[in-house]
């Protein structure tokens, strides 16, 4: 063969060789693959025309430098197929890091997944998933970045030195995401952003002192939209976490008088639903608010006195009581004198209706016991009930703060 066909025939496999790794498309550990396949197709018809040529004697004897360079060539292209095989797991690794220094970082997953890295231990993946996290910081997609600093913190705890900026990256964004809701006014959602920041195990002194003071401002503001708003039992819940979680920051001071207001008209109407629900809420706001003029309304109305009713039932045929009274200090076995004592004693008595009810009004707050009176002829007498073991009386009216009292069925005899 002259030399020229000689060398156009190597640099024709060779143009093949290179068209097969660029033209066919896929990564480089693909590409390697199918070049190494086409040299090992190319490596074996060579050898086998060789043959042909030579016991047909067509060929002209080639000279001993030429059959070397043959035999290489041979060798090269039979030794590409196993030697790209080989190569794949270096050629997906050098190519996700490609992809990586590029910022195409789902891309250089990919290669470095193929080539075999995987969770937990892989720190390929794991830097790839930290930088594109901190990359998504940078566009603050902080949503998106928050998913990749998890995954580097979930599926990589081994990787300690991606973890720790993997943490540092979700912090920036958890306070980034908050600061921007409460830029927008959406206070529930900033609140929910740094809560969260604050319960974070790294979320160390530093972190803890900025995420406290956007978070009581948070707070405060959604405090305040609920109070214009005239919703007051959520006024004092948001203001309430100041107090309880922020109580050195300035929103502690600023939220006083709204605070005040807010709890006065739950207690009110906490006294319309409830009443002993109010009682707390009232006795609160004249111990910390006693400086407001809701404070001092609260201490006054803890001191009102309040009515005291009931239903009597005269289960005594040949009794016909009609007055009541309240009196402190009865017990059974007691003398009709000292009965008598006791209810010319008292300045608490009222008259027992025909249908049986009754109502003392205004009466001073204190425990009291039941006792009832009839004059029938000019003959008078009190009664009460009585535990027989112990003593005591079986009718009580316990008169307390705010709600006035209903003592329920009052029974005579029976």
């Amino acid at each position: 063969m002259p030399l020229l066909a000689y060398a156009g025939g190597i640099v024709l496999i060779a143009i093949v060789l290179v068209a097969c790794y660029f033209l066919g498309g896929g990564d480089w550990a693909a590409q390697a693959a199918r070049v190494g396949i086409v040299a090992l197709i190319i490596g074996i018809i060579l050898p086998i025309v060789w043959f042909i040529r030579t016991r047909s004697r067509l060929a002209v004897s080639a000279g001993m430098p030429r059959r070397i360079i043959s035999i290489v060539c041979i060798v090269a292209l039979l030794a590409a197929s196993p030697i790209a095989n080989a190569m794949q797991g270096s050629l997906h690794m050098q190519e996700g890091r490609y992809f990586e220094d590029r910022g195409q970082w789902q891309a250089a997953i990919d290669e470095y997944t193929a080539a075999g890295e995987k969770k937990p231990g892989s720190v390929a993946l794991a830097r790839t998933y930290t930088s594109w996290g901190l990359a998504l910081n940078k566009a603050k997609l902080y949503t998106q970045a928050i998913n990749q600093f998890t995954t580097v913190s979930t599926d990589y705890p081994g990787i300690d030195d991606q973890v720790i900026q993997a943490h540092q990256g979700e912090v920036t964004a958890r306070i980034a995401l908050g600061k921007q809701a409460s830029q927008l006014g959406n206070y529930n959602e900033a609140i929910k952003n740094f809560d969260t920041t604050l319960k974070l195990q790294y979320c160390y002194a530093a972190c803890q002192s900025e995420v406290k003071g956007v978070d009581s401002t948070a707070y405060y503001n959604l405090g305040e939209s609920q109070f214009k708003e005239k919703n007051y039992d959520d006024t004092v819940t948001s203001f309430d976490k100041i107090l309880t979680d922020f109580a050195g920051t300035p929103e502690a001071a600023k939220l006083h008088k709204h605070m005040a207001t807010s709890l006065l008209n739950v207690g009110k109407d906490q006294r319309r639903s409830s009443c002993s629900s109010a009682v707390p809420t009232y006795q609160r706001l004249g111990k910390d608010f006693s400086d407001t003029p809701e404070g001092k309304n609260a201490q006054n109305e803890l001191k009102q006195p309040q009515n005291v009713t009931g239903h009597f039932v005269n289960n005594e045929p040949n009794r016909n009581y009609t007055r009541m009274s309240l009196v402190q200090g009865l017990m059974g076995n007691m003398t009709t004198d000292q009965m008598f004592a006791l209810w010319d004693g008292t300045q608490l008595k009222t008259d027992i209706q025909a249908n049986g009810n009754f109502t003392f009004t205004a009466v001073p707050q204190d425990n009291y016991d039941l006792l009832w009176y009839q004059n029938s002829g000019g003959t008078e007498r009190v009664a009460f009930r009585y535990n027989t073991l112990t003593n005591i009386p079986t009718h009580t009216a316990k008169v307390g703060p705010l709600c006035p009292v209903d003592v329920g069925d009052v029974k005579a005899g029976g």
